[in-house]
């Protein structure tokens, strides 16, 4: 009976996160396709990822998306915490990587509450969170799961390779307040960033709904 539990708390974390994923991307597509409405010189070079936040009618999309999306994901990492525990990771291990989706997970809440017009200094801090969080979760989930037993190795590395871009971005969006700078680079890297996230999520709750 217990071990039933357990696997209906896997499953549950699994639903919630896809469907966190599902909604993150379906509210930035459809953001851009109602942006592009007053704005068709959209790019994934010149606009990023919060100018679909800035204007009407997108902007409850987009927001709202970031709100729900976060929402959802803060329950799938509690979920997995429990998951990890049950599969003998280390407390630290899995106590950080329960921390690091919480901070991922509020950050894209308070994006979504904060946008940067009217306020940026607010959505900065949320967009950092967001940002700082993603690249620790795909660290520590990556070493967490190479500590379990029959994880596939693959699965478990592919976070330190989506890593990366989140760090790449942060050091970049530092650059623009610098003169002379081209926007166009810190800006495609960042939708790099967030879509090859999403992608890694999605694969890595497939794997693991899979698993016992």
């Amino acid at each position: 009976m217990e071990k039933i539990i357990e696997l209906d708390k896997k499953n549950v974390a699994c639903f919630f996160g896809l469907l966190s994923a599902v909604i993150s991307l379906l509210s930035i597509f459809i953001a851009i396709i109602l942006y592009m409405q007053i704005n068709p010189s959209f790019s994934f070079l010149t606009d990023f990822i919060s100018d679909l936040g800035n204007s009407q009618p997108n902007d409850i999309w987009f927001n709202m998306g970031r709100i729900i999306s976060g929402s959802l994901s803060i329950l799938c990492y509690f979920l997995l915490y429990r998951f990890f525990r049950k599969k003998e990771v280390k407390l630290s291990l899995a106590i950080i990587s329960l921390i690091s989706g919480a901070i991922a997970s509020v950050g894209s809440i308070l994006v979504g509450i904060y946008p940067s017009v009217p306020e940026p200094d607010m959505h900065r801090i949320a967009a950092i969170l967001a940002f700082s969080g993603m690249f620790f979760v795909s660290i520590f989930y990556g070493i967490s799961e190479l500590t379990i037993k029959n994880f596939n190795k693959l699965c478990a590395i592919s976070g330190f390779i989506v890593a990366p871009f989140s760090v790449i971005y942060m050091i970049l969006y530092v650059t623009l307040y610098l003169p002379g700078i081209n926007s166009e680079i810190p800006i495609l890297v960042e939708w790099i960033a967030y879509f090859s996230m999403m992608v890694w999520i999605t694969f890595q709750l497939i794997y693991i709904l899979r698993i016992n």
